[in-house]
This record gives structure tokens, C-alpha cells and sequence, in this order.
């Protein structure tokens, strides 16, 4: 086969098949996704460091010492390349930002859809009390959220999104009250052929509110505190999306 067929096929593999293959051309044989990298597939400290080497020059990505280790299984280095290619993209300059993902044992198109199907989020998500659509025309969408906080009371938020092959993008004109701006994104990396890697993104602006909604607490600040609650936030919608999607609850 050219080299040039080689370069084809390989970009048309999956996140996880290229991993696969990569670690094939280390003479590291047999790593599926549920494989350590040192238990299972005998990868020792010296290996892992230049397996990173070549890693970095196959993906594109710069991988800190000490990132891949033995207890890493094939899915979770798969994982870690695709956040660190999200990672490369900026949402701009914000003061404060975040990121949470997970894998979900889904098709990239169901996850997509359930993200994208937005009026029916009260039905999925625990947290979202209401929904009311503003604008919709299949790739800008807008619209009105009431979401619980934890605490017994409920944030309004208004949201405009704009739907990207396997990218959601959004700001928030009527952000929470503790945040100036608010923008994020979800992005989507089909890992195989049934797996999903789906990251959330966020970046913001603290409002002069903040203190008061989130006063500094046991020596916590109240910029961290409103991290914190962000970061809780993102990953019970992370959570329960993997539940839902897992379960085949993606109407």
C-alpha cells in the first residue's frame, strides 16, 4: 500500500482505532480499549515515555511527563488525546473557564441528538425545570431555561446556540446572576464506532453578584466557589446524558 493510502485510511479510522494502531507500530499488540497500558499490555515507565514521544508526533498533541502510566487503560489514552485536541481550540478571553467529559457507550449521532433536542431536557435532566424555545431554525437556536441550583432555588438563564457537526456552540445574553458572561461548548469525538467522548466547555465573567450569591466560605474564595458549582453542574449533565444515552433515551 502507498503511503499516501496509508495517510487516507488512517484519517478515516476512529479516535480509538488510530490509537490501536499506534500503539500496533510501538510493537505494543492487543490494545483494546479496555486494556491497560502497563497490567495488561506489559508497557513499562521507560516505554510509556517514548510511546509519548511518538505519540505527540502521530496526534498532534504535547503530552506532559508522567500523563500516560501503567494503570491507564486504552480508552482513558484515547480520551486524553481527544481532550488535548480540544484543548488547542480558545473560547476567547475570559477570566475563568472549565472543561469536564466522559466517554458514553453511544453513536455519535444519538449523543448529538440528544444535546441538540433541547425542549425535551426537562424530561432528561434532573436539574432543568423548564424549557420555553425562543427561535429554531436547525442550526441557531434560542431560548429560555429555568434550572434548579441545589440550594431550593431556580436560575433563568436565555441561550443562543449554534449547531455545528459534532459542535454545539453557545453564549448566554441572560447569563446566571453571579456571571457578567457566560459561553461554552459541547464537542464530540466518535472514539469507535459506538463510543462518544463528549466534552463540556465553559468560560466566563464574574459579576459583582457573585459575593453575594456565593460569598467567600472556610477560607474557600467566592470566584472558586462558583467554579465549584459550575464544574458540579457540568458533570451531572455529563452524568445523566451517559445514563439516558446508554439506556437508548435519546427522543
Amino acid at each position: 500500500m502507498s503511503r499516501r493510502l496509508k495517510t487516507l485510511e488512517f484519517a478515516q479510522m476512529t479516535l480509538l482505532a488510530k490509537v490501536e494502531d499506534a500503539l500496533t507500530s510501538i510493537d505494543v499488540e492487543g490494545g483494546t480499549p479496555d486494556k491497560l497500558l502497563g497490567d495488561d499490555l506489559g508497557m513499562d515507565s521507560q516505554e510509556l515515555l517514548c510511546a509519548a514521544v511518538d505519540f505527540e508526533q502521530i496526534f498532534g498533541v504535547k503530552i506532559a511527563d508522567g500523563e500516560l502510566h501503567r494503570k491507564m487503560s486504552v480508552l482513558d489514552l484515547a480520551m486524553l488525546i481527544s481532550r488535548k485536541r480540544v484543548s488547542q481550540r480558545t473560547l476567547g478571553s475570559f477570566d475563568h473557564s472549565l472543561s469536564e467529559d466522559i466517554a458514553i457507550n453511544a453513536r455519535l449521532e444519538d449523543v448529538y441528538a440528544g444535546l441538540f433536542n433541547f425542549q425535551a431536557w426537562p424530561e432528561k435532566l434532573p436539574h432543568v425545570r423548564s424549557v420555553n424555545t425562543r427561535y429554531n431554525d436547525g442550526v441557531f437556536q434560542e431560548f429560555d431555561m429555568e434550572v434548579l441550583d441545589g440550594k431550593g432555588g431556580v436560575i433563568s438563564v436565555r441561550s443562543v446556540r449554534r449547531c455545528e457537526p459534532e459542535r454545539i456552540r453557545f453564549f448566554q445574553p441572560q447569563p446566571p446572576k453571579f456571571t457578567r458572561h457566560h459561553c461554552g461548548e459541547w464537542i464530540l469525538t466518535a472514539l469507535g464506532q459506538d463510543i462518544t467522548h463528549v466534552v463540556t466547555r465553559h468560560a466566563w465573567r464574574l459579576a459583582e453578584a457573585a459575593c453575594e450569591i456565593f460569598p467567600d466560605e472556610h477560607g474557600v474564595p467566592s470566584a472558586e466557589r462558583v467554579r465549584s458549582w459550575l464544574a458540579a453542574h457540568a458533570r451531572s449533565a455529563l452524568d445523566r446524558w451517559k445514563t439516558c444515552l446508554e439506556n437508548g433515551a435519546v427522543q
